[in-house]
C-alpha cells in the first residue's frame, strides 16, 4: 500500500515485464540462445523460438521425440514460438503442450509454456510450468525472472521477491530484475531495501527516467520528502511529455509546500 499522499503514476507502479532472454542474448550474443527477437526494456515476456535459458541447455545429438502426428519436439517448438510471435497464444499454448508431451524434462518448453498461459491470464498453471523449469534448471535467470513476474501478477509480492532475489544472483547486471526487485520489496512494505534495489536500477539504466519515480515513492514513503523531490524533479527534467507528468508536477509542487 502507498504512502498517503505519495504519487501514483504509471511509470513509477508498473511492473516492468521485460523479454525474458533478450537482455541476456543482447549482451552476450555467443550464448547462443535462439529468442532474441524482442526489444530491450518494457515489452511483453518472451515466448518465442526455443529459447528461454540464460544458459542455453543442449540435449545429446539424437535425442529429439516425436511429438504427435509425426512432428519432433523441435518442430512443436517452433510452431509455438511462431505462434506466439504472431499473438495466438491459445495456438502456442497448444504447440508447447506438444513439445512437452514429447520431452517431459525440456525446461524451455516448459518455460515457453508458461509464458503462453500468462498472456492466456492463466497465471497459476504458468507458475506451475516456471517452477517445474526451474527444478530442471535452477540457475538459469530467465525461469526465476518470469515466476517472479507471475507472482507479481498474482499479487504475491512476497514470492515474486523471493524469486527476483534468486534472478539477481544469477544475472546481477540486470536492470529490470533490479527494478521488479524494488517494486516487489515496497509492495511488501521494505521500502528502505527498494530503495537500494531502485538506486542499482538507475546505476544500470541511467537513461531509464520512471525509475527517480519508483524511487521517489519510496524516499517519500519512509519521511525523505527532500530526496524524493528530487527525484521527481529528474524525472520531469527527462520526460517532460510523460503522460503523467502534470500530476507529478501538482504533487512536487504540494510537496514543497509542507
Amino acid at each position: 500500500m502507498r504512502a498517503r499522499g505519495s504519487f501514483v503514476g504509471g511509470a513509477g507502479a508498473v511492473l516492468l515485464v521485460v523479454a525474458a532472454v533478450a537482455i541476456w542474448w543482447m549482451r552476450h550474443p555467443a550464448a547462443g540462445v535462439a529468442e532474441g527477437r524482442s526489444v530491450q526494456g518494457r515489452t511483453e515476456v518472451s515466448g518465442g523460438g526455443d529459447g528461454g535459458s540464460r544458459q542455453r541447455r543442449r540435449l545429446p545429438e539424437g535425442t529429439d521425440v516425436a511429438a504427435g502426428d509425426g512432428g519432433s519436439v523441435r518442430d512443436a517448438k517452433r510452431t509455438g514460438g511462431l505462434a506466439y510471435a504472431s499473438g495466438d497464444f491459445e495456438a502456442a499454448r497448444a504447440s508447447y503442450e506438444q513439445a512437452i508431451a514429447g520431452r517431459p524434462d525440456d525446461a524451455d518448453a516448459l518455460n515457453n509454456l508458461g509464458q503462453a498461459l500468462v498472456r492466456l491470464g492463466r497465471f497459476e498453471e504458468a507458475i506451475l510450468r516456471f517452477e517445474r523449469a526451474i527444478a530442471l534448471s535452477p540457475d538459469t535467470w530467465a525461469y526465476h525472472f518470469n515466476v517472479a513476474v507471475s507472482h507479481g501478477q498474482s499479487g504475491r509480492w512476497d514470492r515474486a521477491a523471493d524469486e527476483y532475489r534468486e534472478a539477481a544472483r544469477i544475472f546481477p547486471d540486470d536492470y529490470a530484475t533490479a527494478y521488479n526487485l524494488g517494486l516487489a520489496l515496497h509492495n511488501i512494505g521494505d521500502d528502505q531495501a527498494a530503495i537500494s534495489e531502485y538506486q542499482r536500477a538507475i546505476l544500470l539504466a541511467p537513461g531509464e527516467p520512471s525509475f527517480h519515480v519508483a524511487l521517489g515513492n519510496s524516499l517519500e514513503k519512509i519521511g525523505r520528502t527532500d530526496d524524493a523531490v528530487r527525484e521527481f524533479r529528474i524525472f520531469l527534467d527527462m520526460d517532460p511529455l510523460a503522460a503523467e507528468a502534470v500530476n507529478l508536477k501538482a504533487h512536487v509542487a504540494a510537496l514543497a509546500v509542507k
